[in-house]
């Protein structure tokens, strides 16, 4: 059996962190983490407002597609970006998006235990990323 991986300084990312948008944040992230592999876990992603949200649903049919990176200083790093998912008791209560450890199959068929910031508000009236992709469907979308 394959020996799990620990999850204190993995995060998974299927969003806004993967884009080069010159904001602060991103190149905090890139600066402080190094990728290690691909990676999928079931469920739903949806398009919010420019900025996609990701449900986890276990039995779900479809996939949400992102990239594993190793944080250098997990602290430090999930401070910043905690604040920018604003998540946390500084943050009116329910918070847009709470992060969780989940266990995702990367692309070589290892299970890693990442953090991954996951959508924690109403999705009915959301757009379904039926892909589970969002940088495809921002290519398809541009």
């Amino acid at each position: 059996m394959q020996k799990m991986s620990e999850p204190d300084n993995l995060i998974f990312v299927y969003g806004t962190l993967l884009l080069k948008s010159g904001l602060p944040v991103i190149d905090f992230f890139h600066k402080n983490s190094s990728f290690v592999e691909d990676a999928t876990f079931p469920g739903k992603l949806f398009e919010i407002d420019g900025y996609p949200g990701a449900v986890f649903s276990p039995e779900s049919l479809t996939i949400v597609h992102g990239k594993v990176y190793r944080m250098l200083d997990s602290t430090r790093v999930l401070a910043e970006l905690d604040a920018y998912e604003e998540t946390g008791p500084q943050f009116p209560k329910p918070n847009e998006y709470v992060r969780k450890q989940l266990v995702l199959q990367t692309t070589s068929g290892a299970k890693l235990n990442c953090w991954v910031y996951l959508y924690n508000w109403p999705v009915e009236d959301l757009y379904q990323i039926s892909s589970g992709n969002y940088l495809d469907f921002r290519n398809w979308k541009e």
